[in-house]
């Protein structure tokens, strides 16, 4: 008989789970509990985040995974649900291998019967590329979904290497067109500061403006208020803003830091702040934070070097230009519904649509 057994997050104690995420080298920000918390206030999400606890170690801990399900687009809210593990399950490195391989297999049926639980058609993992075990200059650099037989969905990421920079060293890394465009900032009178819970009514308008641009729906305060309120003053996020020399904010950039590393999160822009070089002056300005506080990667965002052209190139050579290289971003997928997948991977091709449908 097997000494795991698989216990809801809410049933775990907080600063337990918080010690696994903080000593396990595979997890990294996202298996914070206060992070999943923050998730968890996303329009129409649930909570199934699970560990492993071995009982024959008095119930400790070896495995975590973070878990949320989210429903489809109306009018097909049950049809089209899914869960999407954030950082993906992380194992404790003191087990053997063995051991190892009965916790996998453990996860795998954990995650399969939450899915047929909740009705999900698709189950989504993805791994910081930021986690230590990844990182790492010796690491092995292979998907840990293979582990869990789930199939290849990787991407790659851009990460920028601060050890052994300066201001001035980092600053001839930047792209020659990035450092103009923090040079047209300044002489628009851009400023950054740290941004505070009082922006919060700032960052709900720019962002709801924003969504409604671009049709999508917005996200919930309640987890940007957790980014600007909790999560910074814990130090687990930092947030800046930028204005121009009318002193009017046109841009909140919010970044998530732990383990020495830290990532572009979320942004918040006026449509206004687009030719001013703003976005780019309050990249830079983290960087300098990231350099006085040690952090040693920081990763601008998902790449998409093969695109020749639109929306996605655009933002993926913003997020290269300020000296990043490429890194894998390893995924992976589990499709319980693989015929409904394949039919809205049809009507995507069919419709065009630059975003994957879900």
């Amino acid at each position: 008989m097997s000494n795991y057994r698989t216990v809801a997050r809410q049933d775990v104690d907080k600063t337990a789970w918080d010690a696994a995420s903080a000593s396990f080298e595979q997890a990294w920000f996202w298996h914070q509990w206060d992070v999943i918390e923050a998730y968890s206030s996303w329009n129409g999400a649930e909570d199934h985040s699970f560990a492993i606890a071995d009982d024959a170690q008095d119930g400790q801990l070896v495995c975590i995974c973070p878990l949320l399900w989210f429903p489809g687009r109306a009018p097909v809210l049950r049809l089209l649900s899914r869960l999407e593990s954030t950082g993906g399950p992380a194992v404790a490195e003191k087990l053997s291998k063995r051991q190892v391989t009965k916790v996998h297999a453990f996860v795998q049926k954990t995650l399969m019967d939450i899915a047929e639980r909740t009705g999900a058609y698709r189950v989504d993992l993805s791994f910081s590329p930021l986690a230590p075990a990844m990182i790492a200059p010796n690491s092995a650099r292979i998907n840990p979904a293979v582990n869990l037989a789930y199939r290849e969905s990787s991407t790659h990421t851009w990460i920028v290497d601060l050890q052994d920079e300066n201001t001035d060293t980092l600053w001839m890394k930047l792209d020659q067109r990035v450092r103009k465009t923090v040079n047209k900032a300044r002489k628009l009178g851009g400023e950054v500061r740290q941004a505070t819970l009082d922006d919060l009514p700032l960052y709900m308008d720019i962002h709801e403006r924003s969504c409604l641009r671009l049709g999508i729906a917005p996200k919930p305060e309640a987890y940007f208020k957790a980014i600007l309120g909790d999560l910074q003053n814990s130090g687990s996020a930092i947030a800046f803003v930028g204005s121009l020399a009318d002193g009017m904010p046109l841009t909140v950039h919010t970044f998530a830091l732990a383990k020495d590393a830290a990532l572009y999160w979320t942004v918040a822009s006026d449509e206004a702040v687009m030719d001013t070089g703003l976005n780019s002056l309050v990249q830079w300005e983290a960087m300098q934070h990231f350099l006085k506080i040690g952090t040693r990667f920081y990763e601008t965002g998902e790449a998409f070097p093969a695109l020749k052209e639109g929306k996605l190139k655009q933002i993926s050579d913003f997020k290269k230009g300020f000296g990043a290289k490429l890194h894998p971003y390893f995924r992976g997928v589990m499709l319980r519904k693989p015929v409904l997948a394949a039919s809205l991977n049809l009507l995507k091709a069919l419709t065009g649509r630059e975003n994957r449908i879900q």
